[in-house]
């Protein structure tokens, strides 16, 4: 099953999926569901792995309704919000110390760098997450509920 609008596209081979377009506006839907955990402006699912372009956390107090907009949001548990927060700093340790934990005799460094920074990180438990696409006139156009074992970035 592909489903593609815009910056959002979600492959789904093996990941739990229900799937609904929605038509409701952005303040619906933060009656409905609340301030969302994280945000991206893309992510790409494949089975249980979910890659993600420009993944954030959302802070209500720093950020205004507005940033919303344009953007995925991702809702989960807050025992799941622990897991995606622990995987995306992993991912941006591997980013700022690439070949930490990787040096060996013989090793070079062009080899290190690429395979670590290629891999995902892994979710201490599985996280069932909520994604929605909010359009640029923030209706909700797309909303999958996916189980993630596995987050990579695509920066």
């Amino acid at each position: 099953m592909k489903l593609a609008l815009r910056t959002f596209v979600v492959f789904v081979a093996s990941a739990s999926c229900v799937s609904a377009q929605g038509k409701q506006g952005l303040s619906q839907l933060l009656k409905r569901k609340g301030y969302p955990a994280f945000t991206a402006t893309s992510v790409d699912v494949r089975g249980h792995l979910m890659a993600c372009r420009g993944l954030e956390l959302f802070d209500p107090n720093a950020k205004p309704i507005d940033a919303l907009p344009g953007r995925v949001v991702l809702y989960c548990d807050v025992c799941d919000s622990v897991w995606l927060w622990a995987a995306m700093a992993d991912l941006h340790m591997k980013r700022a110390a690439p070949t930490a934990g990787r040096e060996t005799p013989g090793a070079k460094l062009p080899d290190i760098v690429q395979r670590k920074l290629a891999e995902p990180s892994k979710l201490a438990n599985p996280a069932r997450v909520w994604l929605g696409y909010i359009d640029k006139d923030g209706v909700e156009r797309l909303t999958v509920e996916i189980t993630v074992d596995e987050l990579a970035s695509k920066d």
